[in-house]
């Protein structure tokens, strides 16, 4: 009786963890979804990868940017931060030497707050390497050649993120969905108004509906791999 008491106890912290991690990222969402309604342009990610550049990845464009044949390195960064600014040049300077074998990207955490939580990101300016399906976390000194030697080879001396946590394994790919779910449930707003005549306020109902429908879902995926993970 005491175990089974005891596994009810995990199982509703694990809710509650988990719910309050999709409500986090579905208030976050529905905020930058109605802001990329004006989005801004972003370069075309196919050909800043073939002349060596850095990408701007933006949460709309996150799921096209990760979708690579080539391996991805990603740096997350905030205006605000000096060492990001200071970085700058060292950055452009690791994407001009990486070539278009690998695809560099950047991301604004400021604008981009869903795609940041989808990669843990607690302090700026971060940097991952995604390859051969797995991650890894840059923990070495911000120069450009110590980067392009961990991106190239040296990643191999480290550990990849956890495949239940890290940003492309289960976990992450249902945040990411929740994301771009978002974005599509917002971007009905124009529809639903224009084509059947609705108030604003009705369809920002009825699309905020469909995407709590959308948390519930996610959130009881998270509470059993975060069970399954702990069972491991």
């Amino acid at each position: 009786m005491n175990d089974i008491e005891a596994k009810l106890n995990v199982l509703k912290v694990n809710i509650r963890v988990e719910m309050g991690r999709s409500i986090a990222l579905y208030i976050i969402c529905i905020f930058l979804c109605f802001k990329s309604l004006h989005g801004e342009q972003t370069i075309d990610i196919k050909d800043a990868q073939s002349k060596g550049q850095v990408i701007h990845v933006t949460t709309e464009s996150s799921s096209d940017f990760l979708t690579s044949k080539v391996p991805v390195v990603l740096e997350f960064y905030a205006p605000w931060c000096g060492h990001c600014k200071s970085f700058t040049s060292h950055y452009n300077g690791i994407a001009q030497a990486l070539g278009s074998s690998y695809r560099v990207g950047s991301s604004d955490i400021d604008t981009n707050p869903a795609f940041a939580a989808r990669f843990d990101v607690h302090a700026v300016p971060t940097i991952f390497l995604y390859r051969d399906g797995q991650v890894w976390r840059y923990e070495g000194p911000l120069l450009q050649n110590e980067v392009v030697s961990w991106a190239k080879d040296g990643y191999k001396r480290s550990t990849p993120i956890s495949f239940w946590t890290s940003p492309m394994g289960p976990m992450g790919i249902s945040k990411g969905f929740l994301i771009q779910a978002g974005i599509a449930f917002v971007n009905l707003l124009p529809f639903l108004t224009k084509t059947f005549g609705l108030p604003p306020w009705i369809g920002f109902v009825l699309v905020t509906i469909a995407l709590g429908m959308v948390i519930l879902v996610v959130t009881f995926i998270g509470v059993y791999l975060s069970i399954h993970a702990k069972q491991d």
